[in-house]
């Protein structure tokens, strides 16, 4: 069994969120699983194999059934890292920044949504390039050949 608080740390690992901190424990977890379903979703409709089946799992006790294999955490922890990027992206502060006078000017702003959403889809890509590794590793057919 795999707790999400595993894949939890491994995603906080690779971000900096000044906000998330400011939550009690319980907002944080919902947070946190928030991102994890999102990641999961985007496993999913990236069409990912993964081997240990990631819908089996206890959301009462906030496990996978299953032992993850470390490549697999990663894998979902870049997804969650993706995830994070969503509500930066279409926060009401981006919406906001582009409504004004016509003399007001909101070039650094579109330049920083640009650049979310260019490290949004970059960690995407990460992802799966640690997932087609994770394949490579995990492909019986190539296994097989090597043997």
């Amino acid at each position: 069994m795999t707790p999400y608080s595993t894949i939890f740390k491994s995603f906080l690992r690779k971000i900096e969120d000044k906000d998330l901190p400011l939550f009690d424990e319980y907002e944080q977890r919902e947070i946190l699983t928030g991102y994890l379903n999102d990641a999961l979703a985007f496993i999913e409709l990236d069409g990912l194999d993964i081997k240990n089946d990631l819908s089996d799992r206890d959301e009462d006790l906030q496990e996978f059934n299953a032992d993850l294999l470390n490549c697999e955490i990663e894998v979902i922890a870049m997804y969650m890292v993706a995830a994070w990027y969503e509500p930066k992206i279409n926060s009401l502060e981006n919406t906001l920044m582009f409504i004004g006078s016509k003399d007001e000017r909101w070039d650094n702003q579109k330049a920083r949504l640009e650049m979310l959403m260019n490290v949004q889809q970059a960690k995407k890509l990460e992802a799966r390039k640690y997932f087609v590794k994770y394949g490579y590793k995990h492909n019986s057919y190539i296994n097989e050949e090597q043997s």
